[in-house]
């Protein structure tokens, strides 16, 4: 009885340090500094993280290690690994989205009263 104790306590510990984790930072292309609260997750699915105020982040693989990972940011043009590995940190770098506007005319009409 003693044994089977034992045997399950040591599987219901030992079980999270069998799961695979990615490292990763994110940065900006132009100015290569780091960029915090970006969105990395699983793509199609709800399974993801921010990054660090540093630009990093950790994302734990489960069963989902053949699905792509997008990396998205306001105001920056998404990416999509499909080619990665746990033993590698990735390192990501974000270009800036450039969104060019139209010309605005402003006019003002006088009223006196």
């Amino acid at each position: 009885m003693k044994k089977t104790i034992l045997i399950t306590i040591l599987i219901i510990t030992c079980l999270p340090n069998y799961s695979q984790v990615i490292n990763g930072c994110v940065s900006d292309e132009n100015t290569k500094q780091t960029l915090p609260n970006v969105n990395v997750f699983f793509n199609a699915t709800t399974i993801g993280t921010i990054t660090d105020r540093y630009g990093n982040f950790k994302l734990i693989i489960h069963e989902n290690r053949k699905l792509p990972i997008a990396i998205s940011a306001i105001g920056y043009n998404s990416v999509l690994l499909s080619e990665y590995s746990a033993a590698d940190t990735l390192l990501i770098f974000l270009t800036p989205k450039i969104y060019e506007l139209g010309e605005v005319k402003v006019y003002s009409k006088r009223t006196f009263k």
